[in-house]
């Protein structure tokens, strides 16, 4: 009984550590940048924000406003950049979205670690990283928005350097909470 039950608790236990220490990261994530910070993970397709901390500045990103698209955010592009093929063509076909023009985009997300969207029309910038759990099994997107005439010189450089360092800590203390050994991906 024993294995059975930790076999049949272990979604709800990393469910459980995911919420948690997503909200200490994008409370600590906002603080340290000074700009909104979220995680989003991927349900069935879409986009849910699991935990969200908004800055004290006079000028924020009303994250509302962008949507809830797994396609046109920042975290929701991390999140598809770690979908297997198959799920990402099912995903990209029900949306009618080109899967040509977005491999390319989603190989570099991988690539890089790193996702910067800009929506058109829109004066806001969008960065996300992926969440890790040991075995390089992506758990969740971390991400910050804030207005586009704030991301430049000195700030763009420590956003980006401070959400890296976020995600990378966040996916090491999920394994360490989960019992697992991080991997290659979560440095």
């Amino acid at each position: 009984m024993g294995p059975k039950l930790a076999e049949i608790a272990q979604p709800q236990l990393q469910q459980d550590a995911l919420v948690r220490l997503g909200r200490e990261a994008v409370v600590a994530l906002a603080d340290a940048t000074g700009e909104t910070a979220q995680l989003a993970v991927l349900r069935q397709g879409e986009r849910h924000i699991l935990a969200e901390a908004r800055c004290r500045q006079g000028l924020i990103v009303n994250t509302a406003v962008l949507g809830s698209s797994v396609f046109g955010s920042a975290t929701g592009r991390v999140l598809l950049a770690h979908l297997d093929q198959a799920k990402l063509k099912e995903l990209v076909r029900k949306a009618g979205e080109s899967y040509r023009k977005l491999k390319a985009e989603l190989a570099r997300v991988r690539s890089e670690a790193l996702c910067i969207v800009r929506p058109s029309g829109a004066q806001v910038v969008g960065l996300g990283v992926p969440v890790f759990a040991g075995g390089g099994q992506m758990q969740a997107a971390l991400g910050v928005y804030l207005p586009g005439v704030r991301f430049r010189g000195n700030h763009r450089k420590e956003v980006i350097g401070l959400l890296k360092k976020a995600g990378t800590n966040m996916s090491m203390r999920l394994s360490a909470e989960l019992g697992e050994a991080p991997s290659k991906g979560e440095g």
